[in-house]
């Protein structure tokens, strides 16, 4: 049954149907006046940058998922659901909190179905690693770069940060 539209607080037509509102659901009037404040910042966004960045999200889930299923576990059985475990590990927010945080060895190995070995076992590949991780980190402290990508035969492609 329907209730009547004075019982949902506030009527925001939506094609979503909750609280018994059809077409719309009911948003508390404390709402209303909290989302006022928010309203000359959010203006300046367009209206589909909400589901570009939701799309987004899901994609990049799709692709971890995707590649830890066909290249980190290629060769197991299981390699549809471990890659679905790692996926849903590493997209959940609540699991890190920042977008900038660090995951340990032991975190991920204790927390999905990922072997990592360590680096410290292989010099070259060390050495390596570590002189391209110093070399990124040298060009973006000292540089306006967004993004570097560079292939094995030199050829650079470089994005500043306008600004």
């Amino acid at each position: 049954m329907l209730k009547h539209p004075a019982e949902c607080a506030l009527i925001v037509h939506t094609q979503t149907h909750s609280a018994g509102c059809r077409d719309s659901h009911a948003v508390s009037l404390s709402s209303v006046r909290a989302i006022v404040h928010y309203t000359p910042i959010l203006s300046q966004y367009d209206p589909a940058l909400k589901e570009e960045a939701e799309n987004q999200i899901k994609l990049s889930e799709e692709l971890a998922e995707e590649w830890t299923s066909d290249f980190m576990f290629s060769n197991d059985p299981k390699s549809s659901k471990k890659g679905s475990e790692v996926a849903d590990y590493l997209s959940n927010h609540d699991n890190f909190l920042s977008h900038n945080r660090r995951i340990s060895r032991g975190m991920i190995e204790s927390e999905t179905p990922m072997s990592v070995s360590e680096l410290e076992e292989n010099q070259d590949l060390q050495d390596a690693v570590l002189s391209a991780f110093h070399a990124a980190i040298a060009t973006h402290s000292h540089q306006r770069y967004a993004k570097i990508i560079e292939n094995q035969h030199g050829d650079v492609y470089a994005r500043n940060i306008e600004g």
